[in-house]
């Protein structure tokens, strides 16, 4: 669990057009994500490498870009937590941060790395929504809200729109902060990031991966014509 300083505002109608911007910044991300899976696992297959090339290629990829942001290599969850921590970022490092993770996940899983998405989904929504709030508070200082608490709301609305799965998003987040206050907020804009993402993704990241693997794996099955 975790101890977010949700700020002096109290969640009203006031607050609908700020929770529909962040909700719509984490939506518009996760659209990107889910159709970059397939993109580069596509792309990937068309490679005429060996499998060891293309992940040694992938990595090299990694590797420069971590020269110029080093963050990319720490785990997903932790920088979640450092985020929701209230770990001090500049808005362009939590931006740089989010689209690292945002190109380079789908990236290195076309290639053939093991991993996930639901952590790199966590960290993209943490920093969009982090770098959310600390906007907000800077154009608008008498919100009163912190960009932690955006933080929170951004990961429910990436998760629901990533994975077409509003509750799983909601209940996740609300799980980890266990304030009242908060459930809300949660649930309307994991309801909003998914109804959003439905209509531009044609799959979640899950569907879209396991029929993207299966064609690549029967592609690579099939014999060759005589």
């Amino acid at each position: 669990q975790f101890a977010i300083g949700v700020g002096s505002a109290s969640w009203n109608g006031s607050l609908a057009l700020y929770l529909l911007g962040v909700t719509l910044l984490a939506t518009l991300a996760a659209v990107a994500f889910v159709n970059l899976l397939p993109w580069f696992r596509g792309f990937w297959t068309r490679v005429a490498l060996p499998y060891w090339a293309k992940t040694g290629l992938a990595g090299l990829v990694v590797g420069i870009v971590a020269i110029w942001r080093p963050e990319v290599l720490i785990p997903s969850v932790t920088e979640m937590e450092r985020i929701f921590a209230g770990a001090h970022a500049s808005i362009g490092a939590l931006l740089a941060l989010a689209i690292a993770k945002l190109v380079l996940t789908p990236w290195s899983l076309g290639a053939g790395f093991a991993g996930g998405a639901i952590g790199p989904a966590m960290a993209i929504g943490a920093a969009l929504g982090a770098a959310f709030g600390q906007i907000v508070n800077v154009l608008f200082p008498g919100v009163g809200v912190t960009p932690e608490t955006w933080a929170v709301v951004a990961v429910a609305a990436m998760l629901a729109a990533t994975f077409h799965a509003p509750l799983f998003g909601a209940m996740m987040m609300y799980e980890m902060v266990s304030d009242y206050r908060m459930l809300a907020p949660l649930l309307l804009a994991s309801a909003i990031a998914y109804g959003v993402a439905m209509r531009f993704q044609p799959g979640s990241a899950f569907t879209l991966w396991l029929s993207t693997t299966s064609s690549a794996a029967q592609a690579q099955e099939r014999p060759a014509p005589e």
